[in-house]
């Protein structure tokens, strides 16, 4: 097993514990979202056909990479960078120490600006955009310049 697992009867069972207890009906409606969340991420990754499956992250806590080698033993994870104070748990999981450029480094006006997480249903992401057409023009450019760069070319 890898860093952590993740044990839903024991989850389940402590959320049955609290429920009359110390959350109220929307932390419980919380939780029971997060354990939905979690058994339909287990469900896409038992849809993955393949021995062993490698996530790649920019960084910094590995919040995602974990909760999917939680869920799944086949995952494994490499970050570009981490927190320096996760150097040391990471070290073989890492593929640098420059924690000062992951900013930049993840930083695309079309992934931070324009796009959002929205929901997780029936087995599928969803995402809203943006309605402002001036952060679009900016996203386009930047998607310009990113395939220019690619193909060799000034955009």
């Amino acid at each position: 097993m890898g860093f952590l697992s993740f044990h839903e009867a024991y989850y389940t069972a402590a959320l049955a514990r609290l429920e009359g207890g110390t959350l109220d009906a929307g932390g419980i409606y919380e939780a029971k979202q997060l354990l939905k969340y979690l058994d339909d991420l287990r469900d896409l990754l038992g849809a993955v056909r393949a021995d062993k499956i490698l996530v790649v992250e920019s960084g910094y806590c590995g919040t995602v990479p974990l909760t999917l080698a939680a869920l799944d033993d086949r995952v494994d994870f490499r970050l570009y960078t981490t927190a320096p104070y996760l150097f040391e748990i990471y070290r073989d999981k890492i593929f640098c120490r420059r924690y000062e450029q992951i900013r930049a480094f993840e930083t695309l006006r079309a992934q931070d600006a324009l796009t959002q997480f929205s929901a997780l249903r029936d087995g599928r992401f969803f995402v809203k955009t943006a309605a402002d057409d001036e952060i679009w023009q900016k996203a386009a450019a930047e998607a310009a310049a990113l395939l220019a760069a690619r193909s060799g070319t000034d955009s």
